[in-house]
């Protein structure tokens, strides 16, 4: 379960989503959605190069920087919406588009065709805060 501050920093800042295709790192912004499990999902056009990549290798970092410079990155895969139930699949792509900011602007609705479900697998969280500036990273395996 992430806490509260790692879900603070995911609900309030633009992170950052790193894929990898023919080893050539590829970073692009994204606004994540956490659901009330602490689960953390994201969206995207389903034709994009972005989604032929997560096919591909979906092996991501998110990353990002709050106002008090607390860095953030979590490790995992994405998994689509083929490896989560249709019930799962079906709430979610409701909860985010009535609850995540600015979503109605790219996607028609919920049932949206043009929209890509991924649900991200965490395997590490790195948290770096001023107060633990002076130490090794923070790691949490999952």
């Amino acid at each position: 379960m992430l806490n509260d501050a790692i879900i603070s920093i995911l609900k309030n800042q633009v992170c950052f989503l790193g894929t990898a295709h023919e080893n050539v790192p590829r970073v692009r912004p994204m606004r994540p959605f956490v659901s009330e499990e602490g689960t953390v999902w994201l969206i995207s056009y389903t034709d994009t190069e972005k989604t032929r990549e997560i096919e591909t290798n979906n092996a991501v970092e998110l990353c990002a920087v709050d106002e008090n410079s607390n860095v953030l990155r979590l490790q995992g895969k994405l998994l689509g919406e083929e490896a989560v139930s249709s019930e799962e699949r079906e709430r979610m792509r409701r909860e985010i588009f009535e609850d995540l900011s600015g979503v109605a602007e790219f996607f028609t609705g919920a049932e949206d065709p043009q929209m890509a479900l991924y649900k991200l697998e965490i395997a590490n969280v790195i948290f770096r805060s001023l107060e633990n500036v002076a130490r090794a990273e923070l790691h949490f395996r999952r």
